[in-house]
Order: structure tokens, then sequence, then C-alpha cells
């Protein structure tokens, strides 16, 4: 389901850059419905992930994805070498990623709101997003908070997995704390649910030992 937003956050996290923050930021999934069982609905859940969790240090992202179908997979962007990794621990592999499209943007257009306010303990201002998905444009609303400090926003948006997407705006000034978009199968919103500022050991950014390399 190419118009789905857990994708863009997905290729967005798979090579998040940053300039001081050293930690860990979570999204949590969550999908709404009056009618859950539909075929469309079912097929929807079976492709959202639970979560997606961030570690970033220096400019090496290891992002996590969390539930059914990813089962814990891993997206390591190193810096050193411009290259990202797709990682499969149930059958200890690794796929290189190309990056070939990266420098595309996305048709979209950005407008901010009037509308400010707390969002989950966070100073917010809302941003209509239209963006093209597929042959379709979406409408998504984000919730920005610039109060998390140190993130390279230009880089968290270009530097991704090539499809020409992402998540984080950098023209909004900061990270989203919520992102909702309504969909044929329910309302489907995407919020942060965990900030930690923490030392992370390098060894974290690094192919598992004994792991080997697949191709695409």
């Amino acid at each position: 389901m190419r118009r789905l937003l857990p994708v863009l956050l997905v290729l967005l996290t798979s090579a998040v850059y940053a300039q001081s923050f050293e930690g860990t930021l979570k999204w949590t999934f969550f999908i709404e419905t009056t009618n859950p069982t539909t075929p469309q609905y079912i097929d929807l859940v079976k492709n959202l992930p639970g979560a997606i969790e961030v570690k970033i240090k220096g400019r090496n992202t290891l992002t996590t994805i969390e539930g059914e179908p990813f089962n814990g997979n891993q997206i390591l962007y190193v810096a050193d070498g411009d290259v990202i990794y797709y990682i499969l621990h149930d059958s200890k592999t690794y796929v290189r990623m190309p990056q070939n499209t990266a420098s595309k943007k996305p048709v979209r257009t950005v407008t901010k709101t009037d509308e400010s306010g707390k969002v989950d303990g966070y100073n917010c201002t809302k941003y209509i997003v239209m963006q093209r998905a597929a042959k379709e444009f979406t409408t998504m609303f984000y919730y920005v908070t610039d109060e998390i400090k140190g993130l390279d926003l230009n880089g968290l948006e270009t530097r991704h997995m090539g499809q020409g997407t992402s998540f984080i705006i950098a023209e909004t000034g900061g990270i989203p704390v919520k992102v909702s978009q309504t969909l044929p199968e329910g309302e489907l919103t995407i919020r942060l649910t965990g900030t930690k500022k923490e030392s992370l050991p390098g060894s974290l950014f690094e192919i598992p030992e004994g792991y080997t390399e697949r191709k695409l």
C-alpha cells in the first residue's frame, strides 16, 4: 500500500543524519477504525509496524522496526562510506541498499497554520502537508516541535533509502511529535513516544558478527 505513511517513516529512519544529539528516538503507530473486518483494514494492519526506534550516534543510526511483518529487523546507516544496510536477524544476513535516487525531492506542499499548543508534553506547531504518493496526493497533519536539539533536519530529510520521500520535513524547523492521516481503512496516527539522550557504544553501529551479505 504505497500511500501509507508508515513506509515513509521506515525510509526516513534508515539514515538519520545528526549533529550533536546522541541517544534514542521512538515513534509508535496507531490505527483506529469502525470496521476492523474489511480486507483493506486487515491488509493495512499486516503491513503496519508497531513502532520504530532510532538510535543515533554522530552521523550513524540504527533503526529497529518492531512488530509484524518486520520482526525486529534493523536498518543501519554507516556514515563512514555513506552506506545503508538492511539487517535480517532471522536469517543472520544483511543487504546493502542502493541510494541512487536519494537526491530526488518529493512533490508536496507544506503549509504552516496558526494552530499551536502542547502535544504529548511538547510545544508544537501544526502543519498541513499534501504529498504525492504513487499517482495521488495524500493530506497529512504534522504537529512539530523544535524542542529536541542537536538534530540536522536537512540531513534527516535527505539522507534516506533513496525513494524521494521523507518523514522529516526540514522546512518545518523540527521533528514530528504527532502525524495523522485519514485513510479509507481508518485513522492512522504516529506519535513520538520516546526520547532519551544517552551514550551509545560504537559497536551498535556495525554489522553483527557472523552475519553474511545477500544480494538484492
